[in-house]
């Protein structure tokens, strides 16, 4: 074999080409034998096109356009073998020549077809029989005197090169067609159409114009399939085969014929049960891709368990020996977007890789399964191709057979090992990779050594471990293909035992769990030890399954979790995912008994633990109600962004899974008060809305549920201002409750109180205090005087007295409050009311016991800290305890403190200034 500098080019050599860099490399291969001179037909094969071109408008458009205009452009029409390619030329050789055009239909599937055929087209433009034989023998060049008599032509022409899937044939001396010398060139008075399966633009040159011809949508490919067998069922059930076909036009016109000719002749010798699209699509599943062809073996190029082994055999040609162990190794993958990181290709992998690619064997492009992921270069090969080279696979060597599966099994082995199943950080990927990981596991033959068979299992028990932390797919099938698999291994084997736990987990009924989890627990223990993490995995398991189902008290499963969260932390560490589900299960354990206090405290170390690492701080690897309880905790502490955030995700993943029950609608309400609490009201308003409209869609929602959503709108409204709209809300929601609920109930006494503020708010204070006075003596009735409802109201009450200047009155409401409880706000306003009435010692008595217990709560800088210390500084200057120039220099301290706050109120600044300047101008 000759090197690529050393060769001198004839054009009956065979050779290949495959671009793998900037330009096309050249491998050749040796010359194909010669064959003898025959007579030979450009009449193109009109036979083989369908009554109807299904799903090629566009393209026809195009090119039919340019049938009367032509651009002096070669058009290249490049796609996998098998997909139409053909069928579209011939609908514009059909077009062309019912215009009248020189059509020329050149086969380029062999070089000596191609020689006859361009000879033959020689003579039919009227060359000599002296010219072509010179043409022929060396003497000249064969291609100019094609183009020559081509541009001479008195009528428009159309020169078709099918099935130019090895291009160096169509090549001149540079041995391929991008350089404008071979048979194909930009001519004029014609157009030049090519059918290949190569999509490299570099091998064609930049005058070519490139048409991908892709497989047909489903919907084209179904009415494909009723063209050609209207008998086999209805439009849905041929949609079905269509589908199942990928819309393949070579499988889908087998698929077709098969079914036209099994109901009547010869045809009724055929399979009776293979009559309809849904029976061979049933047939397809359970025998491969073989079915497909059962069909007349002369027309070999078409027949599908054949296309594309010439397609390989073209590359083999080209040196690139790998293509076709690569085909065979992809068809151990599912038919699914494959990372190319997964092949951890080398050099001449990549090579034979691209090669695949250019002849439409293989696609390649950006996947991202989810919405903001970064997209990955995947892999992707068409259903039917894969199952054809499925096929072949099965059929290989034994030992071919195995190394094969074991390659796939290493390779996903190590995809598995690349990103962890238990944090979203890792999901994107084993979204990509988990749909491989399971059909290796179904496809795995039953055979194949144990090696091949451990590295599958390991790579499914992370499968697993993703679909159960993530809870985007369900485990049971997961488990089952585990099981089924890992049955042949020794009864205590490590792997085996992984399985069965995870079977056990996601199959067994409740009923069985328990024992089973026993006897798995005390065999991993005598085999792995026990803190192994498998151990500990089928122990954390068994605590809480006891627990939940009443087989272990509350106090000896909080025990057990205690001491199984100490294990995992010894030996993950306390910031693992597995350590923190634990430490997760025993919150909710503690908070289960009623220790809500201590419960809190462990979900602040959880939220503190998921703070160290990104993959762990959206807690998206926890129970959905273990996440929506860290949310309460967020909130509680006032970490509200935070809170927000956890909200939003577990909302986010609750919708995708398309879980919109009572914890959903109850994670939207709490999402609504959180962003009201933020102040971010109009945000609030909004998901106040969307809660709401969710409750009216369903036919069970209590109406308690709606008319409390109702009265917490209502209560933004006030905090916007929107007084009128607020108070329509508030006695409309009343008028709701009191058919159902006594006047005097506790909930309708709180909807009335706020009513009272909304009163108060638009100054309407006569109405509010009538209303306020009502609440207070109906809660003092029902609940008594102490009551902690009666005391928040008559504080209400004392102080919207004390905003009417009945200061008499509002003086005996906060005293009777005190009384009760010693409230520093109610005595803070106690001592207003004094001060204003001149009763200075007793005034100054309560602000020195508000300012020092502001103090010790709120700190020295605190505004309600300085406005104590504000009024309290002139009660002393109004007993003559301080001077005038000490009281103002006390002023004009906590004024600039309070200006000094990022959060000053304004109102309060204007305050201080205004007793500042009472000072100043005495």
């Amino acid at each position: 074999m000759k090197a690529a500098g050393d060769r001198s080019v004839a054009v009956d050599r065979n050779s290949g080409v495959v671009a793998t860099g900037d330009s096309p490399q050249i491998y050749l291969s040796e010359p194909q034998p010669r064959a003898e001179p025959r007579s030979f037909s450009l009449h193109p094969p009109f036979g083989r096109l369908p009554r109807i071109i299904r799903g090629r408008e566009d393209i026809l458009h195009d090119l039919l356009g340019m049938l009367d205009a032509p651009p002096a452009r070669p058009q290249v029409l490049h796609g996998l073998g098998g997909c139409g390619k053909t069928t579209v030329a011939l609908g514009i050789a059909r077009q062309a020549w019912e215009r009248g055009h020189t059509v020329a239909w050149v086969s380029a599937s062999e070089p000596d077809r191609l020689l006859l055929g361009m000879r033959e087209l020689a003579r039919r433009l009227g060359a000599t029989e002296q010219e072509i034989k010179a043409a022929w023998s060396g003497e000249a060049s064969p291609m100019d005197l094609i183009w020559d008599l081509l541009n001479a032509a008195a009528r428009p022409w159309l020169l078709v090169f099918d099935e130019a899937d090895d291009p160096t044939w169509l090549g001149g001396e540079n041995g391929y067609p991008d350089d404008g010398t071979g048979w194909i060139r930009a001519g004029r008075g014609g157009l030049t159409l090519v059918t290949t399966r190569v999509s490299n633009r570099l091998v064609w040159g930049s005058e070519a114009d490139m048409h991908p011809v892709a497989t047909l949508d489903v919907q084209q490919a179904g009415a494909l399939l009723m063209d050609l067998a209207p008998a086999a069922g209805v439009v849905a059930e041929a949609l079905v085969l269509a589908e199942r076909l990928g819309g393949l036009p070579l499988a889908l016109t087998a698929a077709g014929s098969y079914l036209s000719q099994v109901g009547t002749g010869v045809g009724l010798l055929r399979p009776a049960h293979i009559r309809t699209f849904l029976q061979y699509d049933a047939a397809l599943s359970a025998g491969g891709s073989a079915l497909l062809d059962q069909q007349d073996e002369r027309r070999h190029r078409r027949l599908v368990g054949h296309t594309w082994e010439m397609s390989l055999d073209h590359l083999e040609g080209q040196g690139l020996t790998q293509a076709r162990s690569l085909m065979r190794l992809l068809s151990c993958f599912a038919v699914a977007p494959l990372p190319v990181a997964v092949l951890s290709p080398s050099a001449s992998t990549v090579r034979s890789l691209e090669g695949l690619i250019h002849y439409g064997l293989v696609d390649v492009q950006d996947f991202a399964e989810g919405e903001g992921e970064d997209p990955v270069p995947a892999l992707l090969v068409h259903r039917v191709v894969h199952d054809v080279n499925a096929a072949k696979l099965a059929e290989s060597p034994t030992g071919t057979r195995h190394a094969t599966w074991a390659e796939a099994a290493t390779l996903l082995a190590r995809a598995a090992a690349q990103a962890a199943p238990e944090t979203s950080d890792g999901w994107p990927w084993w979204r990509l990779i988990g749909v491989h990981v399971a059909g290796l596991l179904t496809d795995l033959p039953v055979e194949v050594p144990q090696e091949t068979l451990q590295n599958a299992l390991r790579a499914g028990l992370r499968a697993y471990a993703y679909m159960s932390f993530s809870g985007e797919s369900d485990t049971e099938a997961m488990a089952e293909s585990l099981m089924a698999r890992a049955a042949v291994l020794a009864a205590d084997d490590p792997t085996r035992l992984a399985v069965e736990h995870r079977h056990t987990l996601s199959v067994l009924p409740c009923a069985e769990k328990y024992e089973v989890y026993a006897r798995g627990l005390a065999a991993q223990e005598a085999v792995l030890g026990p803190e192994h993490p498998e151990t500990l995995i089928t122990r954390h398991n068994w605590v809480l399954h006891a627990w939940q189902h009443g087989l272990m008290a509350d106090d000896v499963a909080e025990l057990e979790t205690r001491r199984l969260l100490e294990a995992r932390s010894r030996v993950l560490g306390p910031a693992d995912p597995y350590t923190i589900l634990t430490h997760a299960e025993l919150a909710l354990m503690i908070g289960h008994r009623g220790h809500s206090e201590q419960a809190k405290a462990e979900y602040l170390q959880i939220i503190k633990h998921c703070g160290t690492s990104s993959e762990l701080r959206d807690h998206r690897f926890l129970p959905n109600n273990i996440r929506h309880q860290l949310g309460h905790v967020l909130d509680e502490q006032a970490q509200y962004v935070e809170a927000e955030r956890a909200y939003r995700s577990l909302i986010h993943d609750m919708e995708a899974a398309e879980s919109l029950g009572g914890e959903y609608l109850r994670l939207r309400l709490a999402l609504a008060r959180n962003l009201r609490e933020q102040g971010r009201r109009a945000e609030s308003k909004a998901e106040y809305d969307a809660y709401m409209a969710l409750l009216r869609e369903l036919a069970d929602t209590p109406a308690m549920l709606l008319l409390q959503a109702r009265h917490e709108y209502a209560e933004i409204l006030v905090e916007e201002g929107a007084l009128a709209e607020a108070e329509a809300e508030y006695r409309a929601v009343l008028a709701e409750r009191l058919p159902v609920m006594v006047p005097d109930d506790s909930v309708v006494l709180s909807e009335r109180h706020c009513l009272a503020h909304c009163l108060e708010a638009q100054e309407r204070y006569e109405e509010a205090e009538r209303e306020l006075a009502g609440i207070a003596a109906a809660f003092e009735a029902i609940l008594g005087e102490s009551s902690k409802e009666a005391r928040s109201v008559r504080r209400c009450h004392a102080r919207l007295l004390m905003t009417m200047d009945r200061l008499d009155e509002a003086e005996r409401r906060y005293r009777a409050v005190l009384e009760d409880e010693d409230d520093s706000l109610s005595r803070y306003r106690l001592a207003r009311i004094l001060q204003r009435r001149g009763e200075f010692q007793e005034a100054a008595e309560h602000f020195r016991s508000v300012l020092a217990e502001e103090t010790a709560r709120l700190g020295a800088g605190h505004s309600d800290t300085l406005i104590t210390r504000l009024h309290l500084a002139q009660v002393r200057h109004e007993l003559g305890e301080v001077s005038g120039a000490d009281a103002k220099a006390e002023c004009q301290e906590i004024y600039d403190a309070h200006a000094g706050l990022a959060d000053a109120d304004p109102e309060r600044t204007e305050m201080i200034e205004e007793v500042l300047t009472l000072f100043k101008d005495r």
